[in-house]
């Protein structure tokens, strides 16, 4: 599980980052999703270890729901009530490049796996669709607080981001709660064949190899074991499991990608004697089956 702890840690650095952007150029944009980035964090490490499913865990995850809307809710107030101030562009290219590290970062690991043929391709929202808005809304929101000089209704747009951004965050809430209380309920179940037969109609795909929803309570992890096929690009890789990642995000909140290699079974040639062949070594003495030449040795051994 060493590859998991490398997300999680990417997804540690990436939210100090943004908290720490946040307070410098008081944009509670980036402060709100800041706030989504711990709520995934905290979901990664809820599925992190796998357990055999209690009902207690129905329990604390809609506990977990309930925290998350409220953190939501918190940072709208906070975007209302705090003053507004420009930003200087530095903040901007800081957050692009941002940004740009941790696509890469993603691509490199994906790639890394891909080349190797073992371990982990993908896991969580990063550089999914939902995280390329959130970087987008976040850009959008400072660039326009930026031009704010001339435009003055304009400096509202940290405001808006920050409620488009804490929206997600609340959704993600009220999702949690809605499956623990089916989970609750033993209401739970997914119909998982449909998913695969979707999934096997890539070009990119060999086989599905298994696919498994596992839950604590009501927060889910996506794990798919998958066999691509031969002479895949590293574009068609990285573009696939992004593709691949959005869509298991509809029945889960975290998803995991392992490459799977099977190895074929080296077959081992057993040499079979004909009765032609034993035959022939049985009258030429050569043979383990020889009874003349056992005789003859036991009556030198008399003598």
């Amino acid at each position: 599980m060493k590859e998991v702890k490398k997300f999680i840690i990417v997804d540690l650095i990436i939210l100090l980052i943004k908290v720490l952007g946040g307070i410098l150029c008081n944009s509670k944009t980036i402060l709100a999703s800041a706030t989504y980035e711990l709520s995934l964090l905290i979901i990664g490490l809820f599925v992190y270890k796998r357990k055999d499913n209690k009902r207690y865990k129905g329990v604390i995850s809609s506990i977990y729901g309930i925290i998350v809307i409220l953190l939501g809710l918190g940072i709208i107030y906070l975007s209302v009530v705090s003053p507004i101030k420009t930003t200087s562009w530095f903040i901007i290219l800081f957050v692009v490049l941002t940004a740009i590290v941790r696509y890469i970062v993603n691509c490199f690991n994906t790639n890394f796996s891909y080349q190797k043929k073992v371990g982990l391709l993908s896991l969580g929202n990063i550089n999914s669709t939902v995280d390329f808005i959130n970087y987008g809304v976040i850009l959008g929101a400072l660039i326009l607080t930026k031009l704010s000089k001339w435009v003055s209704i304009l400096k509202y747009a940290d405001i808006l981001g920050t409620v488009i951004l804490a929206s997600f965050v609340i959704y993600k809430g009220f999702i949690i709660i809605y499956n623990s209380i089916r989970y609750l309920e033993n209401k739970d179940d997914v119909n998982l064949d449909s998913y695969v037969e979707e999934i096997e109609k890539r070009n990119e795909i060999k086989k599905v190899d298994k696919l498994t929803v596992y839950s604590f309570g009501g927060i889910k992890l996506a794990k798919c074991d998958i066999m691509l096929n031969n002479g895949v690009s590293l574009i068609d890789v990285n573009t696939f499991v992004l593709t691949l990642q959005d869509y298991l995000l509809k029945i889960s909140d975290m998803v995991r990608i392992d490459l799977v290699v099977k190895q074929e079974k080296k077959k081992t040639k057993v040499k079979v004697r004909s009765k032609k062949a034993d035959a022939r070594n049985s009258g030429s003495g050569n043979s383990k089956t020889n009874t003349k030449k056992k005789n003859t040795k036991k009556k030198n051994k008399k003598r």
